[in-house]
């Protein structure tokens, strides 16, 4: 009887062992942290990704007549795929610690602008040219709320100051304000 606890308590102590985790990876020496600015994030990457995405899909209407734009072959529309889980991607790089402004709806923005842009891949995958006309749109008006919540405040903390004022000119082929030369 002896015997048999002793095996018994022995056979117990090696499948404790065998049920152990195993040790924890040793933290990489490289320690990542943001090397760009907010604003950097917005106009080096955000916008020009959005734009190959806006720009992919639409319809132009001149002088001419009605134009329909869409990508023509696997490779565009691989492109378009690219940029827009690209734009879902650096929804992260806003949620850098010093980037991201709270934790409320400036994430969910982020989180929503990813969504939108793997919606967007989604279609330029399926090469679905109405999905993508609507996610683009999708991505647009998440962006628009965005910066009416943080626009403001974003370039305040990088300016140090107040936020720039909109500029005075019409863009290119828009007619002039009332008082504005062309």
């Amino acid at each position: 009887m002896k015997s048999f606890s002793l095996v018994s308590c022995l056979s117990l102590v090696l499948l404790a062992g065998c049920n152990s985790a195993p040790p924890e990876p040793e933290k990489p020496k490289y320690e990542f942290k943001a090397a760009a600015t907010t604003q950097d994030i917005m106009e080096s990457l955000i916008a020009h990704m959005a734009e190959d995405i806006w720009n992919s899909v639409r319809v132009e209407i001149d002088k001419d007549g009605v134009h329909d734009y869409q990508p023509q072959n696997k490779e565009e529309w691989q492109e378009v795929a690219y940029a827009a889980r690209g734009l879902a991607e650096a929804g992260t790089l806003l949620m850098y610690e010093g980037r991201a402004e709270d934790y409320g709806d400036w994430a969910k923005y982020v989180r929503q602008m990813s969504e939108m842009s793997l919606e967007a891949a989604k279609a330029a995958d399926d090469q679905d040219p109405d999905r993508l006309l609507t996610a683009g749109g999708n991505i647009y008006e998440v962006c628009t709320n965005c910066h009416t919540d943080y626009l403001e405040r974003v370039e305040m903390k990088r300016t140090g100051g107040s936020a720039p004022e909109a500029p005075v000119t019409a863009p290119p082929g828009a007619e002039p304000a009332k008082g504005e030369t062309k």
